[in-house]
């Protein structure tokens, strides 16, 4: 995050927050092209808090790690155990450790940000959670908070130090502390597909056909994200709406 000096704040009815991103490549043994999203808001939230910050935002768009999906009860008002396993290949690790050095690079600058200490690393944490649902008292408690980070020294650096995750920017050049950072504050990004992949009804992995139909089951066919074989490079509601028109015509010319 960044804190924002109020020239760079945007209008409180200017809707839309992320106004740039960078899709890059890493580069790294078993990557892809377009692996990794960056991008950049300059609203962090609804509040008054919020307005004041910048979020910068990285992820891996083709994760190695893969998690999984097991029903726990034959009873279909029971809700399956998800088990996201997010960092469970070490290349992920590497990669998002990588993007974090080269934002670094990017944001910590004299042009950019002359200074440096309005830069902190920060997480998605049960406090920010918290925070961030829209109430009276949150929007007169963050707008009192951002009145703090309007303020200079001590009670600017009391008032980050509430959102700080993994100590001060400069901090996380040791990969030691990157390592730890990332583990702490990795989460996904509402992306999550492949639940129900899609395959040749002799792969003992496949759940549903080329058509969409559940494997050995009658009358029963997936449409969404979740029989994706593997995750694109992307955002997943284009393929998704795509999936979804070809299952359907499919089963609207078998009728």
């Amino acid at each position: 995050c960044q804190y924002l000096p109020k020239a760079l704040r945007l209008p409180p009815d200017f809707r839309r927050a992320s106004l740039m991103a960078l899709r890059f490549s890493s580069g790294m043994a078993g990557g892809e092209a377009s692996d990794m999203y960056l991008t950049a808001s300059a609203r962090a939230a609804w509040h008054g808090l919020g307005a004041r910050l910048a979020l910068y935002f990285l992820w891996c768009n083709r994760p190695h790690s893969a998690g999984e999906l097991r029903l726990v009860s034959p009873d279909p008002e029971t809700p399956p155990a998800a088990d996201f396993n997010l960092l469970g290949d070490a290349r992920d690790v590497a990669r998002l450790a990588a993007g974090t050095r080269l934002l670094m690079r990017l944001i910590v600058s004299p042009a950019l940000n002359p200074s440096p200490g309005d830069l902190f690393p920060a997480g998605f944490s049960p406090r920010i959670k918290r925070l961030s649902r829209v109430s009276r008292w949150n929007g007169w408690r963050t707008e009192t908070l951002g009145r703090m980070l309007d303020l200079s020294g001590p009670l600017r650096r009391m008032a980050l130090g509430l959102f700080m995750s993994g100590g001060a920017l400069e901090g996380l050049t040791d990969d030691r502390a990157l390592d730890a950072f990332i583990h702490q504050n990795v989460f996904g990004v509402w992306h999550a597909s492949g639940t129900c992949r899609l395959g040749d009804p002799a792969d003992p992995e496949a759940v549903v056909d080329p058509d969409g139909r559940v494997i050995g089951s009658d009358n029963l066919w997936v449409a969404d994200a979740s029989v994706m074989p593997r995750l694109p490079t992307a955002n997943t509601n284009i393929p998704t709406i795509m999936i979804a028109e070809k299952i359907s015509d499919a089963m609207a010319q078998a009728i």
